[in-house]
Formats: C-alpha cells, sequence, structure tokens
C-alpha cells in the first residue's frame, strides 16, 4: 500500500497546494495516502496537457514510450527528460503489482514539469489583447478627370 506524508507533531493539516491542477492533484492524492492514484491519474493528465501545449496530438496507436521516444517535438526542451522520469515511475505503477510508489518522486517530478518547462507558460496570464476598431470601408472613388495644366498641387 502507498503511504503519504508523515503527519505532523502538532496534528495539523498542510495547508492545501497552490499552482496547477495536475500539481494539487498529486499533492492531495499523497496526502490522503494514494500515492498509485495519483500517478495513475497524473501521467495521462500530464501528457493530454503538453499535447495541447504543443497543438499536435500524439498518434494513438503509439503506446507511452513510444510517444515519449518518437513523438515528442524538439523544441520540448527540459521536458522530455521530466515526463521520462514520470513515466519511469507510472510504467510499474500501471503495469506491475501494486507495491509502494515513492510519493517525494512523484509531487518533485510533476511540480518541476508544470514549474521549468513549456507547461508552466500555460498556466502565466494571458498577454492583453488590444481590439482595433476598423473604420468603414471609404466610398468608391470616381477617377479624378485629366489635370489641365500646372501642378494641381
Amino acid at each position: 500500500m502507498a503511504t503519504g506524508t508523515p503527519a505532523r507533531p502538532d496534528g495539523a493539516q498542510p495547508p492545501p497546494s497552490v499552482g496547477p491542477p495536475a500539481v494539487r492533484t498529486v499533492e492531495e492524492a499523497v496526502r490522503r495516502g494514494d500515492a498509485r492514484g495519483a500517478v495513475l491519474e497524473v501521467f495521462p493528465t500530464v501528457m493530454r496537457e503538453v499535447e495541447a501545449a504543443f497543438g499536435s496530438p500524439f498518434p494513438r496507436s503509439h503506446t507511452a514510450r513510444q510517444v515519449l521516444a518518437q513523438d515528442l517535438r524538439t523544441d520540448a526542451g527540459g521536458l522530455v527528460p521530466l515526463l521520462f522520469r514520470l513515466y519511469e515511475i507510472y510504467e510499474p505503477v500501471r503495469f506491475g503489482p501494486p507495491e509502494a510508489v515513492p510519493p517525494g518522486d512523484v509531487v518533485a517530478t510533476v511540480r518541476r514539469i508544470y514549474e521549468s518547462t513549456v507547461l508552466a507558460r500555460r498556466g502565466a496570464p494571458a498577454v492583453p489583447t488590444y481590439s482595433v476598431r476598423v473604420p468603414a470601408p471609404l466610398p468608391a472613388t470616381r477617377p479624378l478627370p485629366e489635370a489641365t495644366g500646372g501642378n494641381r498641387w
């Protein structure tokens, strides 16, 4: 069975997490003692958010390992090793016996994904956009009569 964070000596619960929903979900699940459930939920969530961040879906016929090895964009930078680390945690939990999951690893990896990669910018406030009022089109013009000498201007 997975273990959660150790109880505080004063019995108080740690304050709720702030940050992206995936980070909050993982921290809350680990706090409840369900690190395994957190891993099973967060990996697909992170992968969907990576798809959304880059605007291109992964091939549905590929396994998660194939997506990590073949389908990530080259400009993903530091995201790739963190996704591989998260998959290293996810794979034995998903396909193996229900053994203890290192909860600190799960939380730290997910936090790093959302703090130091392209996913961190997704949660940043959007750059304000401004609308410009476009005036109504001018009426069609008639050709000017030929100048009759001299400079009109």
